[in-house]
């Protein structure tokens, strides 16, 4: 009975096929939910009603649409947002108007003329077009009190700021950066360790 003998450079050849197609049906068949990390910018957060900088943070999540979105490509936000003296969280999405604001596999992006409004209860975050002078705006606030509408703390940068740290650095506009998934994590190392392998396995089989 006779034994083929493996060729070390047709295994490590399929070897790399096979992990090209995991992680292709992979990408294919998996339109998941993409979390994106809300980017703080204290130079354009000055706050307006007290001395300091305020701080803004928290995640927009999409159902995975990439390009222009809609209202309707929203599935969650929490907003926290710390003022001097005091602090306010929040995921009680309540209200968006999001027009022009684009979606890449790694960030949220704010082309000028775009509007991305989002209100998580009393907190209120808007990167976007005013409707005062047609200026860009970067704008947050917290309502101490709905029923008057007293404000706790505000910022407001209208976007002419280029110098590193400000929002208006980048053109278009970054608001939030794409937080990785533990499962592309896994996937990426696990190719990785696959290649290292199959390497290794081709150099024994040569010296064999």
């Amino acid at each position: 009975m006779s034994t083929a003998k493996l060729n070390p450079r047709s295994t490590f050849v399929a070897a790399r096929l096979l992990l090209a197609a995991a992680v292709i049906v992979s990408a294919s068949t998996a339109r998941a939910d993409v979390i994106y990390s809300i980017i703080n910018y204290p130079l354009s957060q000055s706050d307006t009603i007290r001395p300091g900088t305020d701080t803004v943070s928290g995640t927009i999540t999409t159902d995975g649409t990439l390009g222009v979105l809609s209202p309707t490509n929203l599935v969650a936000v929490t907003i926290s947002y710390e003022w001097p003296g005091g602090g306010y969280t929040s995921s009680d999405y309540t209200e968006n108007l999001v027009e022009g604001a684009v979606a890449t596999p790694t960030a949220l992006l704010l082309p000028a003329g775009a509007t991305f409004n989002i209100v998580c209860s009393d907190v209120s975050l808007m990167y976007g077009d005013a409707w005062v002078y047609g200026q860009m705006v970067y704008q947050g606030c917290v309502w101490q009190d709905p029923s008057t509408d007293t404000l706790a703390s505000s910022f407001f940068d209208a976007g002419g700021e280029t110098a590193p740290g400000y929002i208006g650095a980048n053109n278009p506009w970054v608001i939030a950066t794409a937080v990785p998934e533990p499962g592309t994590l896994t996937l990426l190392v696990s190719a990785l360790l696959g290649l290292v392998g199959a390497f290794c396995l081709r150099r024994r089989r040569a010296k064999a």
